[in-house]
Formats: C-alpha cells, sequence, structure tokens
C-alpha cells in the first residue's frame, strides 16, 4: 500500500490532542524516512520533544532543520532555529559559530562579531587556547580597524606566556595602525603594553603631528622638543614647532622658529606659508607682502600655480584692496590663461585706481578688458566718464592714455548706451524703470542675444524661476545659430542647474530654485559675453507639507520614546509656520521635561485605566517576559551555563535600543519574518521595532508587529499598531482595507462587534473586491440584526 502523507499527519494531529506523544513522534519518524526534507515538520517534531522533557533530542531536531535551511539558502530561517537551540542549550557555543557566519552573510557585522567574542571566551575559560587563538584572529580579520580587539589578542597571548607571538601582534598592529595615520592609537598601544617592542625614535615627531592635527598644541610641542633635543637641525619639525605657537597665539616664538628653518632652508616653503599667517595676524603688511613676493617667484618658477591661487585666496579676504596681491592675480590670469578671473581683478585694480586718482593706470587695465569683451558695461562706463569732451581743453588730470586708444563715437553705438543704461538702472535697485527700457529694447531687438542676457539679470533679481529659464532657452538656441558653442554650453549648463527636479524626501517635495541675490552696489550677475561674474546659488525649496501629518509623526516618535526625532519634526514645523503655537508648545514641553529630568526625576503617579491603552513600551514588554521566563531559568545545567544566559539577555537589552544603518533595513525585516515563521514572536516583534524606524518600512514593520501581537493574544496591544500603521503616509487602498479587516477580527475576538462590523465595513467601502469583509458583514448581521444600528449611526472605530 502506497504511503499516504496526508493520512499519516492527520493521525499525528489526533495523537497529539490526545496527549499521547510517544506514538506521535513514532509516527514523525515514519514521514522522515520516507520525507527527511520537510523542515517544518521536524520542527515541530521539536517541539514535541520538547514538551516531553527530551531537550537533547528537540535539539538534535532542530540542529538538521537550521543546516537543512542553510544548504537551501535560507539563512534567515536558519538563524532563526539557531537561536532557538540556543535558548534551550545556552552553552551549545559551537552554534555561536555558525550564527556569527550567517549574520556575516546577512552583512550584520556588528551582530557576527557579538557572537564571536561569547565563543572566544568561552574557549579561554575552557582552557582551549588555539580554538580562542582563532576565533580572535577571526574577530580581527572581519573588523581591523578596531583598536581594542587588537589588544585583546595580546593580552591573549600574554596571559599564556606567548611572548613571542605577542610582540609579533603588536608590531603587526603598530604598522596597521600608522599605514592609517592613527599615531595616537599606536602610542596607546605602545603604553598599554610597555617594553615588548623598542620604539621607533622617529615615531615621536609622527606622534607631535597627530596631536597638532587633534588641537593638542602643547602636547605636541612637548614632543617635538623632545624630538629636537636629539635632531636639532630637523626644519619640517621647527616648521610644525612654529604652527603650534601660532595656533596659541605666541606669534614671536612662531616667528622665531619659522626664521631659524629658514637660516637651514631659505628656500623653505612651509616656512614662508608659517610666517605669512604670523605676520596677517600682527597685521605687518610691509613683511607679509615681502614674504608673498618671495614665496610668489618661487612658485611661479615651480609652475605651482593652484598652490599660488590657493594662497591669493587665503589672503585676499585679509588685504581686499591690496594691489600687490590684486597684480598677482591679474599675471596668475593671464599665465593660466583664466579670462574670467582676468576681468574681474583688472576691474577691482582699475577701480582702486580710480580712487588714488591714478586715471592712466586705470585706463590701461580698463583698456586690457575690452580688448576681451568690447562691451564690457564697467570698461565702457570708464571711457564714457573720462573721455574728453570737444572743444574743452585737456588738462593735467585728463589720461594721455585715451588720445592712445582713439575710441570714436561709432565704437559704443546707441544700443549700447542704452544697454549701459539698463544696467545702471539694475546696479541702483530702479527694477521697475530697467524692466520699462528692457520692454522697449525687446521691441526694437527682438533676436539681440545682449537684450535677453540683460533679461536674465533682471529676471534673477525678480526670482522669477520660471522667466529665468525661458531666457536661459532662448539664448541656448540663439547661440547655437550663430555656431558659438562656448556660450551656447555655457547657457545650456546653467539651465540644467536651474531645472526643477523633483526629490521626494519623507512625503513631501523638493525642488531646486534661484537664491535670491541682492542689488549691491557693483551688480555683476551676468555679464554680456564673457559670464566670469555669475553670482548663482541654488538652495532647495521644500514645498510645505501636511502639518497634521507631521504632528501625527511627532505624536508618533514621542510615544516611542524617539524624543529627539520628535523634536526634529516640532522644530521642521516651526521651519514652515514659524507662528504655529501648537509647536511651539509641544516643543517647549519635550526641552522641559528633558531638563526636568536632568535636574530630579520626579515620582511618578500611577496611570489611569484610560490611559493604560494609550501606548506601551514594546521593548520593556519583550525583556520582562524574558527576564520571568522561568522555564529557561530551569534549562540551565550549570552555574556557567546560567551566566551565559544573563550575558546574552543583557545582549538583548543593548540591543533593544540599538541604531541600524538604513542598508540594513531590509535584512532586519526579513529576519523578522524569519522569526515569525519559526514561532519566535519575541525576537521577530524586536526585528520589526528596529526597522518601523524607518519610514519606508514603517507601514510593514507595524502590521508584523500587530501580526505577532495577535498570534500572543494581546489583542488590545495589536490594534494600537494597526492603527499607527495607518497613520503612515502614502498606503495603497488595498494595502488600508487589509489593515481595516485585520482590526474588524481583532474587535470581534475582543467582543466588541459593533466596533468589528464598523471596520468590516470600513475595509469594504474602501475596496469594494474585498468580498470576505462582506461576508464578515452579512455574518455579524445575521447574527446580530441589532448591530445593523451601529452602521447607520456612524460611529467611529
Amino acid at each position: 500500500m502506497a504511503f499516504n502523507k496526508a493520512k499519516v499527519l492527520e493521525d499525528v494531529n489526533k495523537l497529539i490532542q490526545k496527549g499521547d506523544y510517544s506514538r506521535a513522534i513514532i509516527e514523525f519518524e515514519r514521514i522522515f524516512k520516507i520525507d527527511p526534507k520537510d523542515y517544518k515538520l521536524r520542527q515541530r517534531l521539536g517541539d514535541i520533544y520538547l514538551r516531553v522533557g527530551k531537550k537533547k533530542e528537540a535539539v538534535e531536531q532542530f540542529q538538521l532543520v537550521a543546516e537543512g535551511y542553510v544548504k537551501e539558502g535560507f539563512f534567515l530561517k536558519a538563524m532563526a532555529i539557531y537561536r532557538q537551540i540556543l535558548r534551550i542549550e545556552p552553552a551549545r557555543y559551537d552554534i555561536y559559530e555558525k550564527l556569527a557566519e550567517l549574520y556575516k552573510k546577512q552583512g550584520l557585522l556588528a551582530d557576527a562579531i557579538t557572537n564571536l567574542r561569547v565563543l572566544a571566551d568561552a574557549y579561554e575559560k575552557q582552557k582551549k587556547l588555539n580554538e580562542a587563538m582563532q576565533t580572535w584572529e577571526k574577530i580581527i580579520s572581519w573588523d581591523p580597524d578596531n583598536i581594542i580587539y587588537r589588544g585583546k589578542l595580546i593580552e591573549f597571548y600574554l596571559k599564556q606566556g606567548l611572548y613571542s607571538r605577542a610582540t609579533e601582534k603588536l608590531k603587526q598592529t603598530i604598522d596597521y595602525l600608522k599605514s592609517k595615520g592613527r599615531f595616537e592609537d599606536v602610542e596607546n598601544l605602545i603604553n598599554k603594553f610597555p617594553g615588548l617592542i623598542e620604539e621607533d625614535k622617529g615615531f615621536g615627531i609622527q606622534i607631535a603631528r597627530s596631536l597638532y592635527n587633534s588641537g593638542k598644541y602643547m602636547e605636541a610641542l612637548a614632543r617635538i622638543d623632545t624630538y629636537l633635543s636629539s635632531n636639532p637641525d630637523d626644519i619640517e619639525s621647527i616648521c610644525l614647532k612654529g604652527n603650534c605657537y601660532t595656533a596659541l597665539g605666541q606669534l614671536e616664538k612662531a616667528k622665531e622658529a619659522f626664521k631659524n628653518a629658514l637660516k637651514i632652508n631659505p628656500d623653505l616653503i612651509d616656512a614662508k606659508k608659517g610666517l605669512l599667517k604670523v605676520y596677517v595676524k600682527e597685521k605687518n603688511t610691509v613683511d607679509f607682502l615681502v614674504i608673498l613676493d618671495e614665496l610668489y617667484k618661487q612658485l611661479v618658477a615651480k609652475k605651482q600655480y593652484d598652490e599660488i591661487k590657493t594662497i591669493l585666496d587665503n589672503y585676499y579676504v585679509y588685504l581686499p584692496n591690496e594691489k600687490k596681491i590684486i597684480k598677482m592675480y591679474v599675471e596668475l590670469a593671464r599665465t593660466i590663461g583664466d579670462i574670467n578671473g582676468l576681468i574681474d581683478k583688472l576691474k577691482k585694480l582699475g577701480n582702486l585706481y580710480i580712487e588714488d586718482g591714478n586715471i592712466n593706470d586705470a585706463a590701461l587695465c580698463f583698456k586690457e578688458i575690452l580688448a576681451i569683451d568690447p562691451y564690457e558695461p564697467n570698461a565702457v562706463e570708464f571711457f564714457e566718464r573720462f573721455k574728453p569732451k570737444e572743444g574743452v581743453k585737456e588738462t593735467e588730470k585728463t589720461p594721455q592714455i585715451l588720445e592712445e586708444i582713439e575710441i570714436q563715437e561709432e565704437v559704443i553705438p546707441e544700443i549700447n548706451r542704452e544697454i549701459l543704461e539698463v544696467e545702471t538702472h539694475l546696479k541702483y535697485g530702479l527694477i521697475n524703470k530697467a524692466k520699462e527700457k528692457l520692454e522697449e529694447l525687446s521691441n526694437r531687438y527682438p533676436d539681440s542675444h545682449e537684450i535677453k542676457e540683460l533679461w536674465l539679470k533682471y529676471f534673477t533679481i525678480t526670482k522669477d524661476k520660471e522667466a529665468t529659464i525661458m531666457v536661459l532657452n532662448e539664448l541656448v538656441n540663439i547661440y547655437k545659430a550663430q555656431e558659438n558653442i562656448e556660450k551656447a554650453n555655457f547657457y545650456e549648463q546653467k539651465l540644467k542647474e536651474l531645472t526643477v527636479q523633483v526629490l521626494p524626501e519623507k512625503g513631501y517635495q523638493k525642488e531646486e530654485v534661484i537664491e535670491e541675490v541682492e542689488v549691491v552696489d557693483e551688480l555683476e550677475v551676468i555679464e554680456s559675453e564673457t559670464e566670469a561674474e555669475v553670482v548663482e546659488e541654488t538652495v532647495e525649496e521644500i514645498t510645505a507639507p501636511n502639518i497634521e501629518e507631521m504632528f501625527l509623526e511627532a505624536d508618533f516618535y514621542l510615544k516611542n520614546g524617539l524624543t529627539e526625532d520628535a523634536i526634529k519634526v516640532y522644530q521642521n514645523i516651526l521651519n514652515f509656520y514659524p507662528d504655529n503655537e501648537r509647536a511651539k508648545k509641544a516643543l517647549a514641553e519635550i526641552i522641559g521635561k528633558e531638563k526636568t529630568v536632568i535636574e530630579e526625576i520626579p515620582e511618578q503617579e500611577p496611570i489611569k485605566d484610560e490611559e493604560k491603552h494609550e501606548f506601551f513600551d514594546l521593548s520593556k514588554e519583550i525583556i520582562k517576559e524574558m527576564e520571568q521566563e522561568e522555564a529557561l531559568t530551569n534549562l540551565f545545567k550549570s552555574e556557567a551555563e546560567k551566566l551565559t544566559f544573563e550575558k546574552l539577555l543583557k545582549e538583548f537589552k543593548s540591543k533593544i535600543s540599538q541604531e541600524i544603518e538604513e542598508s540594513d533595513v531590509e535584512t532586519h525585516y526579513n529576519l523578522g519574518i524569519a522569526y515569525k515563521e519559526m514561532g519566535l514572536l519575541d525576537e521577530a516583534i524586536h526585528e520589526f521595532v528596529l526597522t518601523s524606524r524607518f519610514l519606508n518600512k514603517a507601514y510593514d514593520s507595524y502590521t508584523m508587529i500587530a501580526s505577532c501581537l495577535t498570534e500572543k493574544k494581546e489583542w488590545d496591544k495589536a490594534l494600537e499598531f494597526y492603527k499607527r500603521a495607518l497613520q503612515m503616509p502614502d498606503i495603497s487602498k488595498e494595502k488600508v482595507a487589509g489593515t481595516y479587516l485585520e482590526m474588524g477580527y481583532l474587535y470581534e475576538n475582543m467582543n466588541e462587534i459593533d466596533n468589528a462590523l464598523l471596520s468590516f465595513k470600513k475595509a469594504y467601502d474602501i475596496d469594494n473586491n474585498l468580498f470576505i469583509a462582506k461576508e464578515k458583514i452579512d455574518e455579524i448581521i445575521s447574527k446580530n440584526p441589532l448591530a445593523a444600528k451601529s452602521l447607520d449611526k456612524n460611529k467611529e472605530v
């Protein structure tokens, strides 16, 4: 007769119901001879063995299940089973290693290492030294940057009297940390194991540099002086000493150090850079310019143009009107072909000459600008202003160079005079006049790129984003038609930068817009042909989200004890709605409570009955249940096993408050699913609590927590989580309907028939394809005709 598995399972279920576990076990074994890979059934057999007190046999079955899942690639399920084995036999240290490997495969390195550390400690206590050593080596290979683990391994070798191995491992660690620039860690390690290796003589200066970079200048100086006592001509150390004194504000000592370095090597660039810092702090412009000139010539000879630019940029902010610095900028721009920078600094230099009354030198600057851009407004304005009028005798103040330039009337045609007029209006904030003139010019010169560029200035100032984009499009087309590829590409790039990009973030949208540009004395937003002075920065403008949704989010964070997240939401509300009293009050209450808690923890009042259903601390509930689970305590064979379990419990408590990376969310969520399938509901809830903190997983996490609580028959708590799930944004109508359906079942279990009926109706109203909801409505009304009245009253669930 053929084997009928379904029939045998039916018999097994009857035997279990009768409590005849011995015969049920025999039937299970019959099934496994035919189908050994039915892992769910084998897990059930393990549960039967536990019921009859046969822990060893139960663990054997669970281990077969876990190994089977690993072979078939179901790692999360395997992890859940291994955790179950550890709850039965905490001293099964081999399981920790298996779990560590699986955690690592899932990318959960911290969890993996936690299991390995438990294993290493256990091996050491059992005097299994080779196994302990290999475990520590594995920990370090998985997390090489952790100096604590490396130190633990060195300590382990020293405890066992393996000094040569300890020394070798210390040297390896020091070399690794040096390669990462972690010199302070090296020093700490050497101090922890004094005498184990001979200290490198040059290591002191490396430590000093690390201390300097960390802002520990006095400690760095002590190291440098020690090193210089045996290496007095080390110019690198002398410069570092000067930098420390500069940072401490001891400028005379800093100056002395840098000058001493220059005595040893007169071309030392670092020493000259150091002196520049000192002279700026002293406001010693004369000596500053001398050193800057030396450094400039030195770097030009080496063609280190980027270095020159960096130095000039650093000090230009302190001396913005110093002609020597601006001349260096001009020379550098000519050398490297920076046209925009050249025009910018020539204008600056020319204006400074005008202030000094040196019109001839100013004219040379603006003449060079016109050679690059014949319509540059500032240069055109200069020659309009200082051009000798007809019939007027030239005075001594009239620059002779103007005659050499020979500016003719036709060089500045009428359109350019009118462009200059618009420029002036914009420059002094006369926006309406500028607009009137632009409209007049646009009618006369509809295809003029100069007029389009003036419109671009106008729309930038008035923050008209759409119009700006339209004008940029027109300019791109004009320059493409003229085959001016450089200009076309320039405006095309600007167009891309200003194009609106919708960026979803937490349920609301972001878009890039043009930042307001202030009307200043020198309005140089966009130059006519060379766009050297485009002063536009994009900022993010956030479309105001729904304020009620934000309050719901803040409320959720507060209920879950996530105070910092709640504060951020309230601050975000005030960013959009600065006068919102509700947000201000809530924020003040939170901050006030935190302050009060720090000063004195008040005695808590008893929770009222009606408040008990508001919120429950899920983490504390889980820990409480674990601590009170007497059945587990009775499983310990020895005090050592009990200590191990306490260590595990401590670990679990710490994980309740842990933060997880966004990249790990899916893994933790899937692990929760696996725990749930294995019947490990507390572990599943823990994983879903972690993932619920991420908005994209919040709805699914809440519904899974509710499902776990439903299995535990904690229906009131399950309802709370379903309600929270419904508060999440962007839920499909199918999900909403399904949630109301589950709530209906819960109300039915709690014998709240009216609420159950309303929940089922809500589900069916949202999704008419959910026929099971319709069936439940008909079923309830047929059994309780009076319940239909609750629908007429529109009672809220």
